[in-house]
């Protein structure tokens, strides 16, 4: 069996299927940094409230 003689509707559906995965990693890498950012904001939070006693 030749890989040549590849079916053109099959390679149509192996460009579809990459799409949402790009966009599946790009939603996860937002997710990632934005979770990154808000535990900073509250790591920075505490330590100044312990700094200052509130």
């Amino acid at each position: 069996m030749k890989m040549d003689n590849i079916n053109p509707e099959e390679k149509v559906d192996k460009t579809e299927e990459q799409e949402p995965s790009e966009k599946g990693a790009f939603a996860s890498t937002l997710t990632f940094v934005g979770g990154f950012i808000l535990l900073l904001y509250i790591a920075i939070y505490w330590l100044y409230m312990f700094r200052v006693d509130i």
